[in-house]
Order: structure tokens, then sequence, then C-alpha cells
């Protein structure tokens, strides 16, 4: 059982952790770096998919909110 290293797997594990999920930018930023081995382009193009796919916003802080209907759908 190979863990999926793509973001419908990423939404996955933030659906299982949905009270230790990264608040910030910053933080997720972080978060996907690791998941995709260190992989910096990989993380930015994932955050900025999570953007696009409306599964995340930014407030004026760069605290993220999540949309935890469309990120159990999109996991699906």
């Amino acid at each position: 059982n190979t863990k999926e290293t793509t973001l419908k797997g990423y939404c996955q594990k933030l659906i299982i952790q949905q009270k230790n999920r990264p608040s910030s930018k910053t933080a997720l930023l972080n978060s996907l770096r690791s998941y995709y081995g260190q992989d910096i382009n990989a993380a930015e193009h994932a955050f900025n998919q999570l953007l696009q796919f409306g599964l995340i916003t930014l407030n004026a802080n760069d605290k993220v909110i999540y949309h935890d209907s469309k990120i159990s759908q999109y996991a699906k």
C-alpha cells in the first residue's frame, strides 16, 4: 500500500488530520514540501491548485481557511 503523493492524497491527509492542520500559508507550504519529498516546486504547484480549486482560501493575515466539503469531494 504505497502512499500516493498527489493532491488528492494530500487532501485525504487533511481530512484525517482535521484537528492538526497547518494554519498559516507558510506552515502549509512547509507541510506540502515535506509531503512532496522536499520538492519546493511541487509544493508551490499543489498550494496554487488548492487555492485555484477553492479547497482553501487565505485571509488577510495569510491564515488558511479550509473548505471541508470541497476537500472531501476532491479527495474521493
